[in-house]
């Protein structure tokens, strides 16, 4: 708490020297931050079931996941310049229309669309804001500034999906997406707001060459991502009964996460050795991946998930590390390297879970996703030392 307060005192007074960010442009960036979690958690958390009851199928989400981490490959190609607030607010924006798209469903070509929408966000807002509020945040308070970004979307996931599920329940769900919409409107409505920003400099040549040390923990990460991230929708779809049990689901998914970005807020102050740390959550989170692919019922995949997405949660910031580590001064290039990898493995990644939705079954790219898993640490220890500093 002590370290909560000053924070709160820095905040009261702006400082902006040296290129850092004032105190009032770090209040609207985690102002942008907190208004996306929320709609994220409210009006998105369902968009499974949704489509499922607009009679789409497992096929059908899959394909969508292909083509949203498709589709970021060759934007991020571009080589641009863009003014750092106009681009997180067009990426809301996309956003923000992908809601109102998905009130009333009747095609395949707006679930694309969708993806589309969402891919632009990806591409527009992320880059940007990890730049900007990685750079320019004050060196004195940035890990613990990381922290708070990392507990904003677990706190709002613990409570908001339940809100949905009960606007589910008795108002319907294209109510809870209206206002998911409108809350990502205003989100894009105060990152357009923020002054002195700048822009940023996209070069994917010079970033790649840049990068290249972080690129493999980048991509196998991605890889990992690609199938949890549309496998576990899907699998707990099919062992809950209404949208108020799978709102539940995601709401203990995102205490979870809660409880490990708290934890790891008194760790990383505390601990030393960090490539050890890291390389035993990656182990364990892919053994947890394997064990909830070898589930046998609803709650031994709750339990499995949940311990996955605790050492997720906790590595999460490690695996951060390792991006503004290589990058350096350069975060422009790191993180739009980090978008282009993450996006490329978990593009492969919804490729090897449709073929084993097609010649196996869905849990079953669990298991590859956690053996991938369990290949980091190997490639971590091989990295280890000069080349990867931060972590040492």
């Amino acid at each position: 708490m002590p370290r909560l307060r000053e924070l709160f005192n820095a905040l009261r007074l702006p400082s902006g020297k040296g290129g850092s960010i004032s105190a009032k442009q770090l209040r609207e960036l985690l102002l942008v931050q907190l208004v996306f979690a929320a709609a994220h958690s409210l009006g998105w958390v369902l968009f499974v079931p949704w489509i499922f009851k607009m009679g789409f199928t497992q096929l059908d989400f899959i394909m969508y996941s292909l083509v949203l981490w498709a589709l970021t490959i060759p934007m991020l190609l571009v080589k641009r310049k863009p003014r750092a607030s106009k681009a997180m607010a067009l990426g809301l924006f996309g956003r923000a229309l992908a809601f109102f798209v998905a009130i009333n469903l009747f095609s395949r070509y707006q679930l694309f669309i969708i993806a589309a929408l969402i891919s632009w966000i990806i591409v527009e807002f992320w880059v940007s804001f990890n730049t900007v509020y990685e750079r320019k945040a004050p060196k004195k308070d940035r890990a613990f500034l990381n922290s708070v970004m990392m507990v904003i979307h677990p706190l709002s996931g613990t409570i908001l999906p339940v809100v949905a599920g009960l606007v589910a329940l008795h108002l319907g769900f294209e109510y809870a997406l209206f206002a998911g919409g409108v809350l990502m409107l205003l989100a894009g409505v105060v990152a357009l707001r923020i002054k002195g920003l700048g822009r940023i400099e996209l070069d994917p040549a010079k970033a790649f060459r840049h990068m290249r040390k972080a690129e493999p923990f980048i991509f196998i990460q991605g890889f990992w991502e690609g199938i949890e991230y549309t496998a576990v929708p899907l699998v707990t779809l099919s062992l809950v009964a209404t949208f108020f049990d799978y709102a539940w689901f995601f709401a203990y998914l995102g205490l979870v996460g809660a409880i490990a970005a708290i934890i790891f807020g008194r760790l990383s102050d505390v601990l030393h050795a960090r490539v050890k740390f890291a390389a035993f959550l990656t182990v364990m989170m892919g053994i947890f991946s394997i064990a909830a692919g070898l589930s046998w019922d609803y709650l031994s995949w709750a339990v499995f998930i949940g311990l996955m997405s605790f050492c997720g949660h906790i590595v999460k910031p490690f695996l951060w590390t390792i991006v503004t580590d290589v990058s350096g001064r350069r975060v422009n290039e790191g993180m739009l390297v980090r978008e282009y990898f993450l996006n490329t493995g978990r593009t492969l990644g919804v490729v090897v879970l449709l073929a084993c939705f097609l010649f196996m079954s869905i849990k079953s790219a669990m298991l590859v996703a956690g053996a991938a898993m369990m290949l980091y640490p190997l490639v971590l220890f091989y990295e280890k030392g000069h080349k990867l500093k931060g972590l040492s």
